[in-house]
């Protein structure tokens, strides 16, 4: 390859999806790596560059195209034979330690179970990131890794829990069967619609002003008797009833995220600053 693509995103999946179609509206040169690129999705995007293979081959990822700019956004695949530390940390960790000098910017998309706080208290980028569960942990030793090997021009990104189109957090018949929610319900949900989320990294792309480390989430934290009750609404279903349970032996998630820092540097507000309007949105997409 002559020269080095604009943008290289490892991840394709439910956020790097709708990134790479974006970039790809604009006739920007972008590539990607996935574990099976016949997908049909690859095949209805003829210009974007794609290669098969797996983040935690080095060898492999150390081959890949350079690029000006490279997204870290890899989901984590059950289904695969690596284990989610093999994935995030050591697959990140081959992607920085072969970053071409060409890179100019790396944004790395994180979690926001970084955070362990978890009786309704407030959290920002200020506040301790202590993780109390296994997944937050392995975020934040990849966050680590970034702070230390990626270029100065980067910037970790928390997501909150993503939801939409075909991720809706429980399914029509999961709430249809009545078997109750664990929690009591008055736990907050920090959630972040997929369209907002691709739009964030689209904007963060080419702003080297951006704060090393931003929150994202959308305007309006919410119970989890509030998100699951509009959800079974408009399933057409009665409420869902809380058993005050613990999800697999550890206490409910029960924070509030801040990201009014990540609201005051885009240019594009979110098309869903609240889930209330893209709940609506999702389901109707998905009938």
């Amino acid at each position: 390859m002559s020269s080095p693509l604009d943008v290289f995103v490892y991840g394709p999946g439910y956020v790097g999806r709708p990134l790479l179609t974006s970039l790809l509206a604009e006739d920007r040169h972008v590539g990607t790596l996935s574990r099976d690129a016949g997908q049909p999705w690859f095949a209805l995007h003829p210009k974007l560059h794609v290669v098969e293979g797996n983040v935690c081959d080095r060898e492999l990822v150390a081959r890949l195209p350079p690029a000006r700019v490279v997204v870290q956004c890899l989901g984590y695949d059950r289904a695969g034979t690596d284990s989610k530390h093999e994935v995030t940390v050591e697959g990140l960790r081959h992607v920085l330690e072969t970053l071409p000098d060409c890179c100019e910017r790396f944004l790395f998309v994180s979690s926001t179970s970084v955070y362990g706080q978890s009786d309704g208290e407030s959290v920002d980028e200020r506040s301790p990131a202590v993780a109390t569960t296994a997944a937050g942990t392995i975020c934040r030793e990849a966050e680590r890794l970034v702070e230390t090997l990626a270029p100065a021009r980067r910037a970790i990104l928390r997501f909150a829990g993503l939801y939409g189109p075909e991720r809706l957090l429980r399914a029509r018949s999961q709430l249809a069967g009545g078997e109750p929610l664990p929690g009591t319900g008055e736990e907050f949900l920090n959630l972040l619609h997929r369209d907002d989320a691709a739009a964030i990294l689209h904007e963060a792309l080419g702003d080297h002003d951006w704060p090393a480390l931003l929150l994202a989430s959308d305007c309006e934290p919410v119970r989890r008797r509030d998100y699951y009750s509009r959800l079974a609404e408009l399933y057409g279903l009665e409420p869902p009833q809380f058993d005050g349970s613990e999800r697999q032996g550890r206490p409910i998630s029960n924070r509030r995220c801040d990201s009014r820092q990540l609201h005051s540097h885009l240019v594009q507000p979110f098309r869903y600053s609240t889930y209330r309007k893209g709940l609506e949105d999702a389901i109707r997409s998905h009938v």
